[in-house]
Formats: C-alpha cells, structure tokens, sequence
C-alpha cells in the first residue's frame, strides 16, 4: 500500500507557519508528519500558546506529528514527557495535554509500510556563548553514549532522522564554523555533536539520512568510511527552516522517494 508521509525542517515555534505548513500537508491527505528538530518545545506562555494551536490543527485534520527533538528545546519539559506503551506509536514520548505531537526517544526504532526509520535527536549548540542555560540553552541537547548505542544496537535502517548533520558530510548554512562570531570552544562542542552522529550512522548505513539544523536545503551523495574502513554512500537531505522554501517534503512509502513541495501561502489562510 503506497503511503504518503510530510517532512519538515526547522519551525522554531513559529506557529503560524507550522500551522499553514500543517494545512498544506492536510490538502494532500497526509496525516503523519515528521519534524527534524528545533520545532519550539519551550516554556512559558508562548511556548504552551504555539503547542497548543498546533494539537488543534493536527487534531482538526486527524493528523500525528511526529518530532526527532533538536539542540533549541527545553530538555527539562522532554524529561517530564509520558512514554506510550502499546498501540502503533508504542514507545514515543507525549504530553497528554497535546496529545497528537509525539517526540521520539533517541534511537527510537519503527516501520511503515515495510521501511524502517531510526530517529537520534539533539545537537550541540554553536551560539552556545550567547545563551542562558535553563532559559534558551540546556545540557540535554548534547547526543550521549548511551543514545549513541542504543542507535547502533538495531543495526541497519532504511530511513535515518536527526537534527544535526554526521561528521564526514559537508556542511551548507549559517550554523558552522566560519559562517559567524562563534567561538573556538563552541566550534569545538558542534563538532564534537557531529562526531557523535556519526558513530551511529557508520553502523545504521540508511539508504535515505534527513537533517535540519543548518537552514540551507542540501542534497547529496557522500562517500564515508566505516569503522571497518569500508566504503559506504550517504544519500543526504537537508531540509530549510521556517520562511525559507524548502522547508516541507512528501516521502513516498514504501519506494522511500522524496519531493520538496510548494508552499500555499494564500492570506485567507491565516
């Protein structure tokens, strides 16, 4: 049975746009979206505003999202998140209050339409000098050992989703070094979150690898070396974030093929 699922880059709680983004999947019949990060998982009562608009919208057109968690979330509001046992989204993260968004535990595993996806959120911030940690920074960003294993531990997939991009890939967009005022220390940090990511995809070799994160559209095919030094392709998409095209997609299942579409960005609509 051929399935259609929406991917999406960067929303930075940016509601009025992930609610037309949202609308434009909703007209294409497509009820499972998947978001790649910094989707705006905040505190305060901007933060608790934009998730619930978003549960009503997704909730109105009988939709799930899907979060892979990015570097700019509050990690202490993940903490407190419930783990659903049982059922088709068994094992996903929720807030019973939204309970059409649904976050993914690092190296959380499933399949549609017979295609396996792996999901590791998390990045290392490179403005890290220009943040407030508890207030627009938390340790929870970083990618640990522990998610790192557990990513490895399944083995091959075919559908890998992260927020940061692995160490061996080149790099497009604002968020690294030389692009900005970052400091030595903090290029140093990112760096270390991409090392990271690799680790697991040196073992997962998935055919397709979506990011967001760098706010540039980027496709393209990488050749990488494995922990054994054997050649393997990394088939790269980027995705943009908010504003910018290039933001949303259709993937295909289960040919796993991939399309950026046009944005509606009709007035009537807001």
């Amino acid at each position: 049975m051929v399935q259609y699922v929406g991917i999406a880059g960067d929303w930075h709680g940016n509601k009025g746009w992930a609610r037309l983004r949202l609308l434009d999947f909703a007209d294409l019949g497509i009820t499972k979206v998947l978001q790649l990060g910094d989707f705006g998982l905040w505190q305060g009562n901007n933060g608790m505003k934009y998730l619930h608009r978003i549960n009503k919208v997704l909730q109105e057109n009988n939709q799930t999202l899907y979060v892979t968690l990015g570097n700019h979330e509050n990690y202490i509001l993940v903490s407190a998140l419930t783990v659903i046992n049982s059922g088709e989204n068994a094992g996903w993260l929720y807030n019973p209050i939204y309970p059409n968004i649904l976050y993914a535990p690092r190296g959380h595993r499933w399949e549609w339409e017979g295609v396996s996806f792996v999901s590791l959120g998390g990045a290392n911030s490179i403005d890290r000098v220009y943040r407030v940690e508890g207030v627009s920074w938390w340790p929870g960003e970083q990618i640990g050992y522990g998610d790192i294993f557990r990513t490895r531990e399944g083995g091959y997939a075919d559908i890998f989703l992260a927020h940061d991009c692995p160490e061996g890939v080149p790099l497009f967009g604002g968020h690294k070094a030389g692009t900005g005022n970052w400091s030595s220390e903090d290029i140093k940090y990112a760096e270390r979150s991409r090392r990271s990511l690799r680790q697991a995809v040196d073992v997962v070799k998935p055919e397709l690898f979506f990011h967001g994160h760098y706010h540039f559209l980027a496709e393209y095919n990488t050749v990488l070396k494995d922990e054994e030094d054997k050649d393997y392709t990394l088939h790269t998409i980027g995705l943009d974030q908010d504003t910018h095209h290039h933001n949303i997609g259709v993937l295909t299942l289960p040919s796993k093929q991939f399309d950026f579409i046009d944005y509606k960005l009709d007035a009537s609509r807001q």
